[in-house]
């Protein structure tokens, strides 16, 4: 890529735009081939949005339980060290927003493949032939479990060259699409290449898998995890193994922050009458912030195109550094192309969109995320 590149800018000056935030399995295999033109990088700002530079102020020493809590007004949380609990956590004294959140997309987003959950044909209209290479692929069902075939056939039309993966995980709410997860013995994941259209009751490529068929090689990396899945602590010195056990489905805390200190806080009995919203309650409620702080906490994962921006993460940093409340420019710097790499796809952008949009531009900067979604 050529050296000059131009950071995205505009008058929102607390926004910022994540670059190419691809949804789910959208990273991986998305490498472009070492023969193909190299994109030119923008000569113009693409969006109307801006990076803001992170503050030159030291944060909370590690181990502080939130100092500056007491004093804040903008909804905003000094989080210190507090462990992230999982989402079954929250559940006990949020009855009612767990069991909605449940059904909505983000809710299902990663899951184990079980019977009870099952949408797709597996029986009839169950196979998908690789209109280029003329590869074949079936999805079957056996005792209980899900598999998908990779073959080809030979002169007498019998398969050749076979391979089987079990179906581990499905990742996608399904509202669009729902892709498969393949773990091997050695705890790694991988992306099978067919995907199910709940739409049209198909089966197809997964996104990049027709430019580029991976087979069943794809990694599924951090960065997929961190957009499908709760907090995963990768296993050291591996691209696609996490700790067990793993967590399955995004969860509260992608969007109101770690909640260990925030259920110490409830738990203490000094704090039984303590209100919603108490200043010292470490954890954020969008619904304080501003809504430019609210609209960072969605660009984490919906907003950048894999075929015409890239991210450069700041130095010793990385997606796990975000906590709701900060700006993502704190994280990462946004590059957007001049134009679109031929050999990369397109997939969520939802916030690019809505900023370049009529309805955004004449509202002033007023509309945002959850003008229209409920993330509940």
């Amino acid at each position: 890529m050529n050296a000059r590149s131009r950071r995205l800018s505009s008058p929102l000056r607390r926004c910022a735009i994540a670059a190419a935030i691809p949804f789910a399995l959208v990273s991986v295999g998305c490498d472009t081939p070492p023969d193909s033109p190299t994109p030119r990088p923008t000569e113009e700002p693409a969006l109307p949005v801006s990076v803001a530079e992170p503050s030159a102020e030291p944060g909370p020493a590690e181990g502080d339980a939130s100092p500056a809590n007491a004093d804040r007004t903008d909804g905003l949380v000094e989080f210190g060290d507090a462990a992230y609990v999982g989402r079954d956590r929250c559940q006990s004294c949020h009855e009612g927003n767990h069991a909605t959140y449940l059904h909505t997309g983000m809710g299902r987003s990663f899951y184990e493949m079980t019977p009870d959950r099952i949408i797709e044909d597996w029986t009839d209209d169950n196979e998908f032939v690789d209109p280029r290479t003329g590869v074949r692929y079936r999805m079957v069902e056996r005792d209980g479990n899900f598999f998908q075939q990779q073959f080809v056939l030979d002169a007498a039309g019998k398969p050749l060259a076979f391979d089987e993966k079990r179906l581990t995980y499905a990742v996608g709410s399904a509202n669009h699409s729902r892709g498969y997860i393949v773990r091997e013995d050695d705890g790694g994941l991988f992306q099978a290449p067919v995907c199910w259209d709940p739409t049209n009751s198909f089966w197809m490529f997964c996104p990049g898998f027709e430019t580029k068929n991976d087979n069943f090689t794809r990694e599924t990396s951090y960065t997929c995890q961190f957009c499908h899945n709760g907090r995963v602590e990768p296993v050291p010195g591996t691209r696609n193994r996490y700790e067990e056990p793993m967590t399955l489905g995004i969860g509260c805390e992608r969007c109101h922050g770690p909640g260990e200190k925030h259920i110490a806080f409830r738990e203490n009995p000094e704090n039984f009458w303590a209100e919603a919203g108490h200043p010292d309650d470490p954890v954020v409620n969008p619904r304080r912030l501003s809504s430019e702080a609210r609209m960072q906490v969605c660009f984490q994962c919906h907003l950048g195109d894999t075929a015409a921006t890239v991210r450069v993460f700041r130095h010793g940093r990385s997606l796990a550094d975000f906590r709701p409340g900060m700006e993502i420019g704190e994280v990462l710097v946004p590059f957007r192309y001049s134009e679109p790499s031929q050999w990369d796809f397109s997939l969520v952008a939802q916030a690019d969109r809505m900023l370049l949009s009529r309805c955004w531009t004449e509202s002033g900067g007023k509309l945002e995320c959850l003008t229209c979604h409920n993330p509940h």
